[in-house]
């Protein structure tokens, strides 16, 4: 028989308690089946355990990884996320708090290295994190796939809650080893080479909030991430050192700024306008459920509002006719052709009066004497013209308003109908 073994930390001082083994070194538990098979000799043949038996040793990791973290163990955390890793190549975690951690146990000069691996692996993580959720969500919705629309949409909504925690999380502990990178840059006593070395910390910085927009478009965790690049202290080292990296930096961060602003916006309107439309949905569902259990009431309306309705186009109709007939008889009005032979005369005798020459004065004044004639009798006929016009013009106001008074008080009963059918339940 084979002394006990943990499988997790390699120790070997394993107690019972109460009914399971476990390790006082790490922690980890073995149910005493478990144990049996650990202290067999020689090769135990497993069949149809093997997962059940991973799945084991993936929690055990977990949980050991986490209590490294808390605990503030870059070195052991790093370990146990590089093992469980192993186990689970699509667990968001492991692949980021491996190189997370690892990244930590760096010497001065790796501070590039450092920062340039943990924003390698983001995109991977973040896209792990999407497909988890998604997953998640896809499941819940199978699940309760017999639920009502407003259950299965809170359960989705508290899924994404919950991703949203994580990915926040990871963008604060990119944030801090960010500051942390630089704090440590600091010390390398040139300013050409602490500005080298804080650029990486700051784009692994920028990268966090690129692949927040990429894979949750959530623009307001991101503009908080851009916004946090310390600027004064780039500022300083580049006037230093008289480097043009900070100034492209700078470039790089207020275009991103700028785009995500301006995503931001369009996302907010594209909200509203959703929550609008929505809204209007449910406005209205209320509504035909309402006149649906009220249809007496709504045909009594219909009814009331065809008959008024009938009663305004009838009056309509018959103003429109009536004015028809006094627009004709004005435009008919007498005279319009006796003013425009006048006018051609006139027109004739102008002409005549410009091609007599210098000497012509008596034939010149007797033409104009006769224009003025012609000018005045055509203005007494026009004026003759224009008061019957204007009268026939009064009596289609007249018409008109008489007819409208007729109409109004219907028109006002069919607006409060319309309103009373239209209005939100």
């Amino acid at each position: 028989m084979k002394r006990l073994t943990c499988e997790m930390c390699g120790s070997t001082d394993l107690i019972k308690e109460n009914g399971v083994f476990v390790c006082q070194s790490c922690g980890c538990k073995y149910s005493v089946e478990e144990a049996k098979k650990m202290m067999v000799e020689g090769t135990v043949e497993v069949t149809g355990t093997v997962s059940v038996d991973n799945q084991k040793k993936i929690a055990n990791l977990q949980e050991l990884a986490q209590r490294a973290r808390e605990a503030g163990d870059s070195k052991t955390a790093a370990r146990y996320y590089s093992q469980l890793l192993l186990e689970d190549p699509s667990d968001w975690a492991a692949n980021f708090y491996s190189v997370y951690y690892d990244a930590h146990n760096i010497r001065l000069n790796e501070i590039a290295y450092a920062a340039n691996r943990v924003g390698g692996i983001l995109d991977t993580v973040f896209r792990l994190i999407r497909e988890e959720q998604d997953k998640k969500i896809a499941a819940i919705m199978e699940e309760k796939k017999d639920a009502d629309p407003i259950t299965r949409q809170i359960l989705e909504e508290t899924c994404k809650v919950e991703t949203r925690t994580t990915y926040i999380n990871i963008c604060a502990d990119v944030k801090k080893f960010c500051y942390l990178l630089i704090d440590n840059a600091l010390n390398l006593g040139n300013a050409g080479a602490a500005l080298n070395a804080m650029i990486p910390a700051y784009h692994m910085l920028i990268q966090s909030g690129d692949v927040v927009i990429k894979y949750f478009g959530n623009y307001e965790i991101a503009l908080k991430v851009y916004s946090s690049v310390g600027w004064n202290l780039l500022d300083d080292l580049a006037k230093t050192c008289r480097s043009s990296l900070a100034y492209e930096l700078r470039n790089l961060v207020d275009s991103r700024i700028a785009q995500a602003q301006r995503l931001a916006q369009e996302e907010a309107t594209r909200k509203e306008q959703q929550r609008l439309e929505e809204e209007r949905k449910k406005q209205q569902e209320r509504n035909d459920k309402y006149w649906s259990e009220h249809t007496e009431e709504k045909q009594a309306l219909e009814q009331a509002g065809a008959v008024l309705t009938a009663k305004i186009e009838t009056l309509t109709t018959e103003c429109n006719q009536k004015v028809a007939e006094l627009k004709n008889e004005k435009e008919k009005v007498p005279g319009a052709d006796e003013i425009s032979h006048l006018a051609a005369q006139i027109i004739q005798l102008r002409q005549e009066h410009k091609s007599l020459g210098f000497f012509k004065m008596k034939e010149k004044k007797m033409l104009t004497e006769r224009m003025e004639e012609l000018e005045k009798l055509s203005n007494q006929k026009k004026e003759i013209r224009m008061a019957r016009q204007n009268e026939i013009q009064s009596k289609i106001t007249d018409v008109s308003n008489a007819y409208l008074s007729q109409i109004r008080p219907f028109q006002d009963e069919l607006d409060s109908i319309h309103a009373e059918l239209t209005k939100n339940r």
